[in-house]
């Protein structure tokens, strides 16, 4: 089990910088491209579903949150980790802050009927998977070695 305070994830926080700039590709493409509406997003059974996915991505975000905090690591991905939090939402996702940032892009895209969004959603996941949840997860085998291990077999990394 590593314990060198240098040993982290990543040296940089591509997480937020993904998301910032999925948010900013899509809303340039509808700006500068076309903007493209989302098939059937004007019925109101639909956009009250999207709402519902947007608010529940960014719940799931601020429970995931809540549980770096309630075992006290932190939860920037180019810091190292205190705890191997399996709690919460981490119980049914190993990356539910990334699940829930994919979520609410869809439903914002639905919602405020901007396909574009929907459209970078996909990108933004397989990003965050290459860039962030790949070298996250490595070091997470280094730092907790076995406890990962097992926590990793009975939790699928998105759902």
């Amino acid at each position: 089990m590593s314990n060198d305070a240098t040993d982290r994830p990543s040296t940089f926080p591509w997480p937020p910088v993904l998301l910032a700039g999925a948010i900013g590709l899509a809303l340039g493409l509808d700006w500068l491209v076309i903007r493209l509406p989302v098939p059937f997003a004007e019925t109101d059974i639909v956009h009250f579903a999207a709402m519902i996915l947007l608010l529940a991505g960014i719940v799931l975000v601020i429970w995931a949150a809540v549980q770096f905090r309630t075992h006290q690591t932190s939860i920037r991905p180019d810091r190292g980790s205190n705890a191997l939090v399996a709690a919460g939402p981490f119980a049914f996702s190993r990356n539910p802050i990334y699940l829930g940032e994919v979520l609410a892009l869809i439903g914002a895209g639905v919602s405020f009927n901007r396909l574009w969004l929907v459209l970078v959603a996909p990108l933004f996941a397989m990003a965050v998977t290459r860039l962030a949840i790949e070298p996250e997860e490595a070091y997470l085998e280094r730092r907790f070695g076995t406890a990962f291990a097992d926590y990793k077999a009975r939790v699928r990394r998105w759902l």
